[in-house]
């Protein structure tokens, strides 16, 4: 008769080597080890500011027209008029000839004349 110790251990040996912890699957599990693997590393160093650079330039705004009562204005939608009425530097009182159009400043459409 065998001893049954032997048959047990022999078992073990066995299992362990073609069970899927055995150490052929560890190097595939573990704390993100496959993941870590695939991900993509960066390409170079980040972008370097180029001071002369054409898209750096500074924003230069151009003066507000100033209205007086009596200009010649054309709007892109009404047409063209006259102004009437000028409220500070905050809107204009035009008259269109079939309507009259307060527009507040600045307006990108009315083109003083």
């Amino acid at each position: 008769m065998r001893d049954s110790t032997c048959g047990a251990r022999a078992t073990a040996e066995r299992r362990s080597h073609a069970e899927p912890g055995g150490a052929a699957r560890s190097r595939l599990r573990g704390p993100g080890r496959t993941v870590s693997g695939m991900r993509p590393r960066r390409a170079g160093p980040a972008r370097h500011y180029l001071p002369g650079s054409p898209f750096n330039a500074p924003v230069v705004e151009e003066p507000a027209e100033i209205y007086a009562p009596g200009d010649l204005v054309s709007h892109d939608k009404h047409g063209l008029g006259r102004v009437l009425v000028v409220e500070g530097e905050a809107a204009v009182v035009v008259d269109f000839g079939t309507h009259r159009g307060r527009i507040t400043l600045p307006c990108v459409k009315l083109v003083k004349l």
